[in-house]
């Protein structure tokens, strides 16, 4: 290779890094292939620009561009503050914590307490639905004529013939597997007559002559095509999370590894849930495990066991780890218990103590209403009033005495009809971020909204309902570069705007574009320059667009954008700035102490002739430019 070819795979490099990381801001995911299309590059100039920059071996992850953030903040969240949410609200910090943690780690001890309470309060509504009876010596008086009656045998009763035989045919043909299955109803007693029969079963096998009382002949196993639900949070963003409901389809059995244990226990089991999108994930990571396991059927996911660990009692630090698959057999559950899920159809059982928070919780588990059935007299319940709910006095002491204060200021909540709000965004290309921009409150309630580097084309439409677009450039060639501006302006305002000046100057990858508008007697002046552009450039266009303002009467003047100068007194280039803004009459009225970039640097700027003009930095989750805004008064 040459060294006009490692100049230019050099090159290739620098775009490659700006176009990824232009893409990683957003949330739509692309192939390998469509990446190296949106580059206009092959495979093999894809590595070498790569291997041009290595100095040492580097591994490379695989990564989903989704993956890349999490925009922590959500406004949206805090406006559903009143909505439909499960919320506690816990005053004392100790409280707080020790719930938090009774949450989290659902100690047994915390599970068997909920589950008294529940059958305390079944035992208190069930009591008083019996009336006590006098009752004669002879039934004749209280009992109804029967003089043909048969019995009829119950599925329980029914399961206990094969019982009386089973010793017998074990002693029969001792060598010979023996099955038995056991079926029933919740509540009949199947877990107490299990664990009878292994009693007995296991006191027969150690009497027998050479075998060891560690040998296992008796193995319960779990019956498939039942309910189960997922006693822990395996993969919530896949929609397997602590209380899913599933069918236990397929047990996989085999060995743990570890050294000199060769016993054969369930390793993984396949469910099904209720919607077929649930677990698609986790299917298609183990997809070779699934093929290995012979599962045909693409609806069932493996659930592979866990660890988890538990303190063994409250005063003593000693840690237990238990080694299982987080099933749990399950045709009904608790109203906690069902607390993180949604179904498609429940049945609820209403008691006569169920409180006003417990009705709403139980409900708001279905879909839609018509998979809401309920068991028992349903009673409105008792509307929550200041003297008998203390969450709703809490509510409204934090709405009057602890609203939350940010530390931003929102266009929305200043804007009204004395005054004008004009908006710059470096947005990083628009073409990506363009439903982004139209979804967004912020830029939506300004009266003035200036972008730069929108890598647009002219076949590119970027309407905005209640907008109008009064300047636009785009990129010259086919390929999308870090290049256009646009502006638009609210259509109600449109009267009053007047464009007095615009002028680009293009050298190379060098450019620079000013364009001045007046509205309401005023000039907002907006501003890009790349990078690489030299300051004498647009120190030309800026004195010509102040001379223009000057020209045509209009005194006060505000200049914005992106100046790709830092704010640093040591900067020739941002002295040589500051001195020609004096000289204008502008000053800087930004705090110098923000930053607008991800990168920790001022570089977007605003100045004005007017220095009681406010001014502001906003946050974006697509650009690593912040935005900045002005409030402009409107006489």
């Amino acid at each position: 290779m040459n060294e006009q070819d490692k100049v230019s795979v050099k090159k290739l490099h620098s775009e490659i890094k700006e176009v990824t990381e232009v893409i990683a801001r957003t949330d739509e995911d692309c192939t390998f292939d469509e990446y190296l299309a949106y580059l206009n590059i092959d495979e093999q100039s894809y590595m070498m620009a790569l291997r041009s920059k290595l100095k040492r071996p580097t591994v490379f992850l695989k990564r989903n561009l989704n993956e890349r953030r999490i925009n922590a903040y959500n406004r949206e969240m805090l406006q559903l503050w009143e909505a439909h949410m499960d919320m506690q609200l816990v005053v004392s910090p100790y409280g707080c914590v020790k719930y938090i943690v009774s949450y989290v780690s659902k100690s047994q001890k915390d599970v068997d307490l909920m589950e008294e309470d529940e059958k305390n309060d079944d035992e208190s509504t069930v009591a008083p639905q019996f009336k006590i009876l006098d009752l004669n010596e002879t039934p004749s008086d209280f009992q109804l004529e029967m003089p043909h009656t048969e019995k009829i045998a119950s599925q329980t009763e029914a399961s206990r013939f094969p019982l009386p035989n089973l010793l017998p045919e074990i002693k029969t043909n001792p060598s010979e597997p023996f099955y038995h299955f056991i079926s029933g109803g919740a509540g009949v007693g199947k877990s107490l007559l299990i664990n009878s029969i292994k009693q007995v079963l296991e006191r027969f096998w150690i009497h027998q002559p050479n075998n060891k009382p560690d040998d296992i002949h008796i193995l319960p196993i779990a019956p498939t095509e039942t309910k189960y639900i997922v006693s822990h949070n395996i993969a919530v963003p896949d929609g397997i999370s602590n209380g899913s409901p599933c069918i236990l389809k397929k047990v996989i059995y085999g060995q743990l590894c570890e050294k000199g244990n060769r016993e054969q226990i369930p390793i993984r089991a396949y469910v099904q849930f209720e919607k077929e999108t649930t677990g698609e994930k986790t299917r298609q990571k183990l997809k070779n495990i699934i093929q290995a396991d012979g599962i045909v059927d693409k609806t069932w996911t493996p659930i592979q066991r866990i660890c988890r660990s538990f303190s063994l009692n409250e005063n003593t630090h000693i840690q237990v780890t238990r080694n299982q698959l987080p099933l749990l057999p399950s045709n009904a559950q608790t109203i906690h218990c069902s607390q993180s899920c949604t179904y498609k159809n429940i049945l609820v059982f209403i008691t006569k103590n169920l409180s006003r928070k417990l009705l709403y919780t139980a409900f708001s588990r279905v879909e839609s209403l018509q998979g809401l059935h309920i068991s028992g007299i349903y009673k409105k319940p008792i509307r929550a009033t200041i003297e008998n709910d203390p969450s709703l006095r809490e509510m409204i002491r934090m709405r009057s005495e602890a609203q939350l204060q940010f530390s931003l200021t929102f266009p929305e909540e200043v804007k009204n009809d004395e005054n004008i709000i004009a908006l710059f965004h470096n947005v990083r290309s628009l073409n990506l971020h363009f439903p982004n921009v139209c979804s967004d409150r912020t830029l939506l309630a300004c009266d003035i909204i200036m972008l730069a580097e929108t890598w647009s084309q002219p076949a590119d439409r970027y309407e905005i309902d209640n907008f109008t677009i009064v300047y636009r450039t785009d990129c010259a060639s086919t390929k999308r570069k870090a290049f256009g501006t646009l502006i638009y302006v609210k259509s109600a305002l449109l009267p009053h705007i007047n464009i007095l000046f615009q002028n680009e100057s293009i050298s190379g990858t060098n450019h620079s574009t000013v364009v001045a508008l007046t509205v309401c007697s005023k000039t907002v002046i907006m501003v890009y320059k790349s990078p690489k552009c030299q300051w004498l450039v647009l120190q030309q266009q800026l004195q010509q667009a102040i001379n223009t303002s000057l020209q045509n009467n209009v005194h006060e003047i505000a200049i914005m954008g992106d100046f790709n100068i830092k704010y640093q007194v040591s900067d020739p280039n941002f002295k040589n700035l500051n001195e020609f803004m004096i000289q204008n009459n502008c000053l800087m009225i930004l705090d110098p102490t923000k930053v607008s970039t991800d990168h920790n640097s001022l570089i977007d700027l605003c100045f004005s002739t007017n220095p009681q003009t406010n001014s502001f930095i906003f946050e974006s989750a697509t650009s690593d430019h912040k935005p900045i805004w002005i409030e402009l008064s409107n006489p």
